[in-house]
């Protein structure tokens, strides 16, 4: 079928006959001026439930540090950093919709943190707050409820007693 497409519409016998078709029919690419594809360019992120991952790779790079360390959150954890910072606050957030990676300020902060998608690195969440457990102890702040409550899936199964 697309050996005759590619006759129909002129394009021969040879080569790759789908690229040939999708390249004679598609648009070029809109560039700008780092010559990446439009699917890449970020855009504002809005709404903090744009961040969709359930882990991610958070690093802050500091104009003034010599080394940024990883660490990993929970989505809600990013989700509730994203809200804090960027609602009722100077910080501002992107989000690149191609890889899922989200830039974003704190106004008090000089520098910027970066947050990639880990979906690798997914731990158990808290039934109430979806934070994981170690996020737990940050509760004033990062808005994790006072207790983390496992799901009735991932609680160890007792023994019988005989």
């Amino acid at each position: 079928m697309c050996a005759k497409a590619a006759q129909h519409a002129g394009l021969g016998e040879n080569a790759d006959l789908i690229m040939r078709i999708v390249s004679a029919v598609a648009p070029e690419p809109v560039l700008r001026d780092d010559e990446r594809p439009v699917q890449f360019w970020a855009r504002p992120l809005t709404d903090p439930a744009e961040a969709a991952f359930p882990a991610y790779r958070v690093t802050y790079d500091d104009p003034r540090a010599e080394v940024s360390t990883g660490f990993d959150w929970s989505g809600a954890l990013v989700r509730t950093t994203l809200r804090a910072a960027t609602i009722g606050s100077p910080g501002a957030a992107s989000l690149e919709e191609a890889t899922g990676v989200i830039v974003f300020t704190d106004g008090d902060l000089p520098g910027a943190y970066l947050a990639r998608p880990a979906p690798k690195h997914d731990r158990p969440a808290c039934v109430r707050c979806r934070q994981w457990e170690s996020e737990h102890t940050l509760h004033e702040r990062f808005g994790a409820c006072p207790r983390f409550t496992a799901s009735p899936a991932e609680l160890p199964i007792a023994a019988p007693v005989s």
